[in-house]
């Protein structure tokens, strides 16, 4: 499937290694979406999405930091 080729081709630097604060925003924002899945269409009630959204922000911090070291280079 193409799309999920894409998907996880997103989780690689251009060196083609693994970047962590990649997978750590990834796997944050995939959480958060099924969370909200599951509470909008299947009524599973979620209490928690302040500190999931909490979460997704560190991930992304942690991605925009990451880019910020690599533009120097």
């Amino acid at each position: 499937m193409k799309i999920l080729r894409d998907l996880l081709s997103t989780l690689y630097d251009e060196d083609q290694y693994m970047s962590l604060p990649r997978l750590f925003c990834f796997v944050s924002f995939l959480i958060f979406i099924i969370a909200w899945m599951l509470e909008q269409c299947f009524g599973v009630p979620f209490e928690h999405f302040a500190e999931l959204t909490g979460v997704y922000g560190i991930a992304m911090g942690s991605y925009v930091g990451k880019k910020f070291s690599e533009k120097g280079k």
